[in-house]
């Protein structure tokens, strides 16, 4: 069975036979033995040793399968921990011109969006995000918050029509939803205090392709309430989330 990057950096491994499986994130091949980071589908790391001649063919984001004793190294990165392997499978061989290395400049990570989202600070913030989006869900639900879903395609405008993305829906003409506000307005009449969150657009004017014209929205509206139990709710809430994430 083999385990997480992560998972394996405890002394109950020490000297065991340990199988991890991931990408080659850092490489650096000498004569006789081959270093090498490999990063996990969660994002953890950990450092694996193995000869050179095993690791020939490899690059930078190579998909493969290390087997080998564990072994406690202070020199080590990520933790202290290596792998000495024994095993190499080896499931996919990347190209030579992996564009992305350890260090980049923001253009050349907006080009390769896509190959991005593999650095550790980008799965760094998706984790992040992860948890917000969870406790808040469980900040609601333990304060009996209904969470509703609104449509992405509307009808009218939230917030004013001047930055609407306009959609032709058949025969008719529609937009993205800026908002989920009149929906979750209108549900409160008969479930009460409700939430969602969902992706809303602002087709803001930009110089730029890059300007960000999408973005996860978490709204709520409760019936019965004034300004302070509104501040309160969202205070006790932010402090929520910021105490679990």
């Amino acid at each position: 069975m083999h385990l997480r990057c992560n998972d394996v950096k405890y002394a109950d491994y020490i000297g065991k036979e340990v199988t991890v499986r991931g990408w080659v994130h850092r490489l650096r091949k000498q004569k006789e033995n081959t270093f090498m980071l490999i990063r996990d589908d969660r994002g953890g790391v950990i450092q694996c040793v193995l000869a050179t001649e095993k690791a020939l063919t490899l690059t930078i984001e190579s998909c493969i399968e290390v087997t080998g004793k564990l072994q406690q190294d202070s020199r080590a990165p990520e933790g202290g921990y290596e792998i000495t392997a024994t095993d190499l499978k080896i499931y996919g061989v990347a190209k030579v011109d992996y564009p992305i290395g350890e260090y980049q400049s923001e253009d050349l990570l907006l080009d390769n969006r896509h190959l991005a989202v593999r650095t550790r600070r980008m799965s760094t913030i998706a984790k992040i995000r992860a948890s917000i989006l969870k406790y808040a869900r469980q900040w609601f639900i333990e304060n009996n918050w209904l969470e509703v879903n609104a449509p992405v395609i509307v009808k009218d405008a939230v917030e004013g029509g001047s930055t609407l993305f306009k959609v032709r829906y058949f025969d008719d003409d529609a937009y993205l939803s800026q908002s989920a506000q009149l929906y979750l307005e209108a549900m409160v009449f008969s479930l009460g205090p409700v939430w969602s969150v969902s992706e809303s657009f602002r087709a803001e004017k930009s110089r730029t392709v890059r300007h960000l014209a999408e973005f996860t929205h978490m709204e709520a509206e409760a019936p019965w309430i004034i300004l302070d139990d509104l501040l309160r709710i969202q205070e006790k809430l932010i402090s929520y989330i910021v105490h679990n994430t």
